[in-house]
């Protein structure tokens, strides 16, 4: 398998999907839904509406628009914030 190219003629013979396995999500915030209500078992108003409750756990409006667009964000920085908070020393001259 190969990810290199000689030509039109001799395409690539090893071909990425990101996003699942056979690339079935366009998009990184409907990755996002997926696996929030997947693996959480949390709502978002995008995907399920406004004011509803169809898991009938009691609670409405789980997750909003605004929360959905925050998560990818949050989810991608936190280990790489995490690892450099750990590589220096914070604060200056102590050890936390």
């Amino acid at each position: 398998m190969s990810l290199l190219s000689t030509g039109s003629n001799n395409p690539p013979t090893l071909v990425i999907r990101p996003w699942h396995h056979a690339a079935n999500v366009v998009s990184i915030r409907e990755f996002t839904n997926n696996a929030i209500n997947q693996h959480h078992g949390i709502q978002s108003t995008e995907r399920f509406g406004i004011d509803t409750d169809p898991d009938g756990d009691g609670f409405t409006t789980e997750l909003t628009r605004a929360g959905v667009a925050a998560l990818p964000p949050v989810g991608s920085g936190i280990s790489a914030a995490a690892e450099n908070f750990r590589a220096r020393q914070w604060p200056p001259g102590r050890r936390g």
